[in-house]
């Protein structure tokens, strides 16, 4: 009866031990991948927005309620990618875009983000209110737009940390404090680390 107590206690604590390693190896390696993230990445990029006066029928299929108010363009970027220790950071870029309304102009865009890495996969998250676009050129020039609200978007990082991938995934809608008036983009950034 011990003997088979014994064994059961073995065939438990065995497993368990186990869980503790992997666990600790996963940790160690996400401190890992936090650790490779940090400092001044500069990028550059395109992509393309589908703006609907109307706003979209749904979240999935994203077509616009009223097609004939409603454009779609491509824009470029070129900025920088900040990432600080404590898992926040910041982008700041200038976009230039155009659009099927035979516009065009470019902007300076900055915005704040959480951020978490798991296994190179980076997941940011944005920060409400920090959003701010600053019309440069175009029939906008001189405007400033705020309080877009957005979600979350995907990254990868190198392993050695001094390159970056940053896709928008599945069309990333942004919402501009103007009623009716929805965004999606859609894009990738691809940078290097300038400044740890």
């Amino acid at each position: 009866m011990k003997r088979n107590i014994k064994r059961l206690a073995v065939i438990v604590i065995i497993p368990a031990i186990v869980m503790f390693i992997v666990a600790g190896m996963a940790s160690a390696d996400d401190h890992h991948w936090n650790k490779a993230i940090q400092g001044k990445y500069a990028f550059s990029g395109s992509g393309a927005c589908l703006m609907a006066a109307g706003g979209f029928t749904d979240d999935t299929h994203f077509t616009p309620q009223d097609p004939t108010h409603s454009s779609i363009g491509p824009n470029t970027w070129e900025g920088v990618y900040t990432f600080h220790h404590n898992g926040t950071g910041s982008m700041d870029a200038i976009n230039r875009y155009m659009d099927t309304t035979i516009s065009a102009g470019s902007g300076h865009i900055y915005w704040e983000f959480t951020y978490s890495v798991q296994g190179g996969k980076i997941t940011f998250t944005y920060k409400p209110g920090t959003y701010v676009a600053t019309y440069l050129y175009g029939p906008q020039a001189g405007f400033t737009l705020s309080n877009v609200t957005f979600g979350s978007w995907d990254g990868r990082i190198s392993p050695d940390g001094e390159s970056l991938f940053v896709s928008f995934g599945v069309p990333m809608k942004l919402i501009p404090p103007f009623p009716g008036l929805e965004i999606v983009c859609n894009g990738v950034h691809q940078g290097f680390r300038v400044d740890k």
